[in-house]
């Protein structure tokens, strides 16, 4: 190269001024942070031909190399002035052959700076951001290629395009390209691709980095007119955006707009009262076009529910919140665009039934404390409609008997000494119910008759056992003397009858035969 350049730090005083950097024959070099615009600390102001990053120390610094062979972190002019020197060196080492100049290295790096807004303010100026490819393309005189593939197809409102990546006049691939379309062939005839107005629908299209010559490439062009001819033309640009000249003129129509399909996955249903069941579908716009989705459910009983954001809906139906019929949910998906859809969901919701008593529950005898008995409710109670039932026990004698239920099994254990009624309600989920009762027992260990009440005024009850037997009832006084007998049959569950109403108040001698065996108590009369 000849000739030399100069490249010095700006500053980092935050000031308007810098030596030697603001001598005109210096490139200048300031700082932009991590956050893309001027760093705090960079000096500024029209002498400044150029910025690099130059880091931050409150939130990112670069790292660079340090005395006795080390990397440390550091910001300032200093980090952003080795970026464009680099640069600088690259642009020598490609185009540094005879003839080339201090004043090309200067146009190429000054000139292929990056003109993204947003690095410096008009109030505090530091050049343009460097940018190595850029500045390896500038004034290079490469002419980008006009293309001579592109076709389109329509899916229904959307124009989808392909075409072969093509490369320069210096053999470059194109950076870019440009679409442009409309519904009239003059406007994109007459049009001028590199400033095409308002009134053309625009893509513009980055190449992905490495794309060879002859790949294909894609874009689209969405939520157009349904049904519509549209013209087309594309052109390649270059990295700075100049465009080729723009391809011939293709066409395509677009798609007519379709409605959103609805498929159920069930047409009609019969379920029972007490269930709740969810019935699926999927609904989907086979333009792609947004839609929304309401019903009419036919009753209270039934809900439309969004399954997810993918097209999955139910209709959830409780068959508790409305009467016993058949009904029609009408589900209705609109696109963004007006046209519509309609399916018809019948579903049948069943009488609910009450629960029956299918076998009497069996009175039960206990012959001690502590004893245990287990009833399987199932056997007992039938639904016809199988439903879960929720059931219910209570005892007239709240101290005798101790429950425990485990699903529909009972299991309860007698704590005390006496008698019980036991009711159990069995109740659906719709609040029918049956209701079946039975009496317990419970007996002192080893006793084997029991008369009572005792003292007695008139009616004296004799309790034997499980099995209804003939007894013997005789009475005597204190002296010895029978002065009662009577015979007849007794269980503990059908006690025998004495009536004593004519027998003077007193005290006696109770004797009861039965099953062979003789049992005798002290009785009192009143």
């Amino acid at each position: 190269m000849k000739g030399g350049v100069a490249i010095f730090a700006a500053g980092n005083d935050a000031i308007a001024n810098g030596v030697p950097a603001n001598y005109e024959e210096v490139i200048a070099v300031g700082a932009i942070g991590p956050n893309g615009a001027r760093a705090s600390y960079s000096n500024y102001g029209d002498w400044v031909d150029i910025c690099a990053p130059g880091g931050d120390s409150r939130y990112a610094s670069v790292l660079s190399t340090i005395p006795s062979s080390k990397y440390g972190s550091l910001s300032g002019t200093s980090m952003a002035c080795p970026h464009v020197t680099g640069v600088a060196a690259l642009i020598v080492s490609y185009f540094g052959k005879e003839g080339f100049t201090n004043e090309d290295l200067k146009a190429k790096l000054l000139g292929g700076t990056s003109k993204k807004k947003g690095f410096v303010s008009e109030t505090y100026k530091i050049g343009n951001l460097v940018d190595a490819l850029g500045s390896m393309f500038y004034n290079m005189g490469n002419k980008p290629s006009k293309v001579t593939s592109l076709t389109a197809k329509a899916e229904s409102n959307t124009l989808n395009f392909t075409w072969k990546q093509t490369e320069d006049s210096e053999g470059f691939g194109a950076y870019g390209y440009r679409l442009i379309a409309s519904k009239d062939k003059s406007a994109i005839e007459k049009a001028d691709i590199s400033a095409p107005g308002k009134d053309l629908k625009v893509v513009d299209v980055e190449v992905p980095s490495g794309t060879e010559t002859g790949a294909e490439l894609t874009a689209e062009l969405k939520n157009l007119d349904f049904g519509t001819e549209y013209y087309i033309a594309i052109a390649s640009g270059t990295y700075f955006g100049e465009l080729s000249e723009k391809s011939d003129v293709i066409s395509v129509k677009t798609g007519s707009n379709n409605p959103p399909v609805i498929t159920l996955e069930k047409t009609t249903a019969v379920q029972k009262a007490h269930q709740t069941v969810k019935y699926y579908m999927n609904i989907a716009d086979p333009d792609g076009n947004p839609f929304e989705v309401t019903a009419e459910t036919g009753s209270p009983a039934a809900t439309l529910i969004t399954e997810n954001a993918g097209g999955k809906f139910s209709i959830e139906v409780n068959g508790a919140k409305a009467p016993a019929g058949t009904y029609k949910a009408v589900i209705t998906a609109k696109d963004a665009l007006g046209m519509s859809a309609s399916a018809t969901f019948t579903y049948t919701i069943l009488e609910n039934h009450a629960p029956q008593q299918v076998k009497p529950y069996e009175d039960i005898f206990l012959t001690k404390v502590g004893e245990s008995f287990s009833l399987n409710l199932d056997e007992y109670v039938s639904d016809e409609d199988g439903e879960d039932l929720n059931y219910t026990i209570t005892s007239e004698n709240k101290d005798l008997l101790y429950f425990a239920k485990n699903g529909n099994n009972l299991k309860a254990t007698s704590i005390a000494v006496g008698t019980t009624s036991v009711t159990i309600t069995g109740t659906d989920g719709l609040g029918k119910s049956v209701t079946g009762k039975f009496n317990v027992v419970v007996r002192a260990e080893g006793v084997e008759v029991e008369a009572y009440p005792n003292p007695v005024i008139d009616n004296l009850f004799i309790r034997t056992g499980k099995e209804k037997a003939k007894t013997s009832v005789k009475i005597y006084s204190q002296t010895g003397s029978e002065v009662y007998s009577a015979e007849g049959e007794s269980s503990v569950f059908e006690p025998m009858t004495v009536n004593l109403a004519k027998l003077a108040p007193g005290r006696y001698k109770l004797s009861v035969s039965y099953n062979g065996k003789e049992h005798n108590k002290q009785i009192i009369k009143r």
